[in-house]
């Protein structure tokens, strides 16, 4: 009995140990409504409407939440193409020479 005790107490001390130095990770978005697509799907909305500040924000905590979520980035290039789109300086839209 006493040695069953012991082996319980050392494989319980064993179990603590291991997984007081196991690597943390990290959650920066911890909420269910915090997440990637949540925040894709409301960039999205934002752009429909024309809000790009919304959209640009809204893109940017998605790739927050998850820095290998793809559609953030498409989200963001999205927002400036929008930009781009409004610009009305002539020479911004000009061609390059290798272009002709």
């Amino acid at each position: 009995m006493k040695l069953r005790n012991g082996i319980f107490v050392l494989l319980s001390l064993s179990m603590a140990l291991l997984t007081a130095c196991a690597k943390q990770i990290k959650v920066r978005c911890p909420s269910p409504e915090d997440n990637p697509s949540h925040h894709y799907l409301m960039g999205m909305e934002a752009l429909d409407k024309g809000d790009l500040t919304v959209a640009g924000q809204k893109f940017e905590r998605a790739h927050y939440c998850n820095e290998s979520f793809a559609p953030a980035y498409a989200g963001l290039a999205l927002v400036e193409a929008r930009k781009a789109q409004s610009q009305t300086d002539p020479g911004y839209r000009r061609p390059m020479s290798s272009d002709l």
